[in-house]
């Protein structure tokens, strides 16, 4: 998944959030799809070798893969508040995450 569908994902979960629809269903669906970016943001967010440094054992962190990193704790949180249904818990850690991921932009 790229970073810009993690994004977009992570701004219709915060859309969501603000029109208040309790259906279960919707709240799983929502939380679902968050998960899956938690999991994605994760994985974007491992270091990778620098080939300039001359061994596969020394890493580097782009600044958008550091601003992700910055970002998964919100979205743990989000995902947590989430499956308790705190939606304004949700709310505020999904929001938090979308301020430090698109600073990576």
């Amino acid at each position: 998944m790229l970073q810009e569908a993690v994004v977009d994902t992570l701004q219709r979960t915060v859309d969501w959030l603000l029109k208040e629809n309790d259906a279960q269903s919707w709240w799983n669906a929502h939380t679902d799809h968050a998960e899956i970016c938690l999991s994605e943001m994760v994985r974007m967010s491992q270091p990778v070798s620098d080939p300039t440094k001359g061994s596969s054992r020394r890493f580097a962190f782009d600044p958008p893969r550091q601003n992700v990193l910055q970002a998964v704790p919100h979205v743990r949180n989000m995902v947590a508040a989430m499956r308790k249904r705190d939606r304004a818990a949700a709310l505020k850690s999904g929001r938090a995450a979308l301020a430090e991921m698109k600073t990576a932009r």
